[in-house]
């Protein structure tokens, strides 16, 4: 069971009051890639879309073309306003929590 499309905030499950974090984001158009990282700033909320084969593209924003897309760069979790997603795949470690 994945979880449904719709708009999250991700924590981690044993680090209470911390949350997936961008940033920061430095002041530059295009915007580079950023990596993804976890702490106790303002929360990004994160959409869930469905993509191919029962995966998700994950991102921030409103759904515009240069929204932040989760990427994988350099074998960690990067966030790209200028990158196509890379598609995920989600799966239940229970209780509704999802690895």
């Amino acid at each position: 069971m994945s979880p449904k499309p719709s708009i999250y905030i991700i924590r981690p499950k044993d680090t209470p009051g911390q949350d997936l974090l961008i940033g920061p984001v430095p002041a530059i158009w295009p915007p580079p890639d950023v990596p993804v990282k976890v702490g106790d700033q303002i929360t990004d909320r994160w959409h869930l879309k469905t993509a191919e084969g029962n995966t998700f593209n994950v991102y921030a924003g409103r759904g515009h073309p240069n929204d932040y897309k989760w990427i994988v760069k350099d074998n960690a979790l990067y966030v790209s306003a200028v990158h196509k997603p890379d598609d995920f795949r989600f799966e239940s470690a229970g209780h509704n929590l999802y690895t």
